[in-house]
């Protein structure tokens, strides 16, 4: 990087002179040349007048860096803050290498990432982060990049062979998927703030913690089971050969009710590490379907790679905490107003008059309305829809089975679109309790017992 820089300022002697034999040829050709007003100010000319605009009609270098080569952040905070139109290729080939305490590295799953995050620091220079499976689908920000005026940096995931048991490509595209490598691009020239020059485009769900996908498959009776899984920073290093330290096999005979999915354990960690021991999925060398718990360890670097997540979720203008707490003070003080003028309407407050009809509303389904004499139902699923606080935790369990109404409060849409499971854990996580699980109403599904007795204190 260094060469290339020492390089790049032994050329602007001869621009700054073409530029000025450029400059004077044009005033001169349209007969605006004042030799005693303009001779002074070309003389007084030097390198660091130059503009990035004037800097782009010459040829840009390009320089490639290995995000594992000695000093290579030193190398991109000179290359970035120079201002010169220098285009550079990181390649990241290792995510997940440990390093020990002191060695100025960053822990696995963030090492990579981060230097294309600080690059965002400099504010004109651009950034683009992607993996080498997504080049494709990022190729006009690539093409904008290349053409921005002043420095840019091209992070590229392209991982090596023999580390994953992947294939590269899918090595890479699960780096993505898993969020341990997210696309993302900053681009100065789109505007002057963070909301028109950052994108998260192209990532898969950017809206939720982890990418959810459906697996179905056959269970010990041989009969179709569908399950709703996330795709997490754990299922990405259960791939890499060098962490099977982190991970164990549970036999199917040990299958209880001490194992709860990663997924669920990131969402709310157990206050007792042997009450809840976290889990991913795999498939065996005998195509069979099996449960592989995670240590401690890994779950905190899967945390850790959450919140970054979230960071560059919040730059991107999704689950901006600050818009969000705003929003929940605002919907307060509508509540209170609504309070206040429900009971300057209520009966006891307006004299009833003679002839006066009541007024019937719509229900929203899976709802029970205030003014409901009969009690619900403890068998039957429902929520206490306005009771609800909207914090999201059911409708990111099952977007399917839970919905938003108009005040974007929770109700069951439709209730055979997940499971009971999904229902119980949904009750679980509310943080008011208003979701009620009822009884199950697919006697065929797996852990019913379990189930129904953590059901029991919220019927």
């Amino acid at each position: 990087m260094s060469a290339a820089l020492d390089s790049y300022r032994q050329r602007l002697p001869d621009m700054l002179s073409l530029l000025k034999a450029l400059s004077l040829a044009e005033l001169e050709v349209e007969g605006q040349f004042v030799e005693q007003l303009h001779a002074p100010i070309f003389d007084g000319m030097q390198s660091q007048d130059f503009t990035a605009a004037e800097l782009q009609f010459f040829p840009d270098y390009l320089v490639t860096l290995d995000s594992d080569a000695p000093g290579v952040q030193a190398d991109l905070v000179n290359a970035l803050a120079s201002g010169m139109p220098i285009k550079v290729l990181l390649e990241v080939q290792d995510l997940l290498e440990e390093a020990a305490p002191g060695q100025g590295r960053f822990s696995f799953g963030m090492r990579g990432s981060q230097l294309a995050s600080m690059a965002m620091t400099f504010g004109d220079a651009f950034v683009l982060q992607s993996t080498a499976s997504n080049l494709l689908q990022m190729r006009d920000g690539i093409q904008r990049g290349l053409r921005h005026a002043g420095p840019a940096l091209f992070s590229v995931y392209a991982p090596a062979d023999g580390e994953s048991t992947l294939p590269c490509y899918l090595a890479a595209a699960s780096a993505m998927q898993s969020r341990a490598f997210p696309a993302f691009s900053y681009d100065p020239g789109r505007g002057s703030d963070s909301a028109v020059r950052f994108s998260l485009a192209n990532n898969p769900q950017p809206d939720v913690d982890w990418p959810l996908e459906y697996l179905t498959y056959a269970d010990q009776d041989l009969q179709a089971v569908t399950e709703e899984l996330a795709f997490t920073f754990v299922d990405f290093m259960l791939a890499d050969r060098r962490h099977n330290r982190h991970f164990a096999v549970v036999p199917r005979a040990h299958w209880g009710e001490g194992l709860i999915s990663a997924r669920q354990w990131l969402k709310s960690p157990p206050a007792d590490a042997a009450t809840g021991l976290p889990f991913v999925l795999a498939v065996d060398d005998a195509d069979l379907l099996c449960r592989v718990v995670v240590d401690e360890r890994m779950m905190r670097a899967a945390q850790r790679c959450r919140e970054s997540w979230h960071r560059l979720q919040e730059l991107g203008g999704i689950h901006d905490s600050r818009v969000e707490a705003l929003l929940a003070r605002e919907k307060a003080l509508w509540e209170q107003a609504r309070a206040v003028d429900a009971a300057a309407l209520s009966p006891a407050a307006v004299p009833a008059a003679p002839g006066n009809q009541p007024i019937v509303t719509a229900a929203v389904p899976g709802t029970v309305a205030a003014e409901d004499e009969a009690a619900p139902d403890p068998d039957k699923a429902y929520i206490e829809t306005l009771r609800c606080s909207s914090c999201n935790e059911c409708t990111l369990a099952s977007p399917k089975m839970f919905a938003y109404d108009q005040n974007k409060q929770a109700y069951i849409a439709d209730l055979k679109a997940g499971t009971y499971r999904q229902l119980v854990e949904a009750a679980e996580s509310c943080q008011v309790s208003v979701i009620h699980p009822g009884k199950p109403w697919n006697p065929d599904e797996p852990g019913l017992d379990e189930l129904i007795e953590r059901a029991r204190p919220f019927r």
